[in-house]
């Protein structure tokens, strides 16, 4: 499967590549595409279960966490999980180093925001950089901003 391919490179791409694969690529653009590709598949693991198994298959550890907030103000909770799979509408304003990960929308008229963070396996210790191997455990969160307008980013 394609995303498993794609995976199998990034354990090993971000701890040891050393050069960008274009002329017009750097290795932080590399970087960002990793993590986006990482994000982009943990949410949509939410309503694929090819892709939840991809991501176990490369040791992929993550945990989608929803506040007790937003469980108790939203009722359709198979609806919000699912818009926060399909989420796709990234841009410079949303997403301004293109790795995916913060986004909000309107769900059942509450502004939904969703972050991703990563962890040492201890969750003593989290990093704005993961490094995307077992030892790294990708965690996002999902809360209500608990404003009935959004704020600017």
């Amino acid at each position: 499967m394609d995303i498993c391919l794609k995976f199998s490179r990034l354990i090993v791409a971000i701890p040891y590549r050393a050069t960008a694969t274009t002329k017009n690529e750097s290795i932080k653009d590399v970087v960002m595409n990793e993590i986006a590709t990482l994000n982009d598949a943990v949410r949509q693991s939410l309503v694929n279960l090819e892709v939840k198994n991809s991501l176990a298959l490369i040791n992929c550890r993550f945990e989608i966490v929803m506040t007790a907030n937003l469980q108790n103000t939203i009722e359709n909770k198979v609806g919000l999980l699912k818009a926060v799979a399909e989420f796709n509408h990234f841009n410079e304003q949303n997403d301004p180093y293109g790795e995916h990960d913060c986004f909000r929308f309107k769900f059942e008229d509450e502004w939904i925001i969703a972050k991703f963070d990563y962890y040492a396996p201890d969750i003593a210790y989290s990093g704005k950089i993961p490094v995307l191997s077992s030892i790294t455990k990708v965690s996002l969160k999902i809360n209500s901003t608990g404003q009935s307008k959004p704020t600017s980013w």
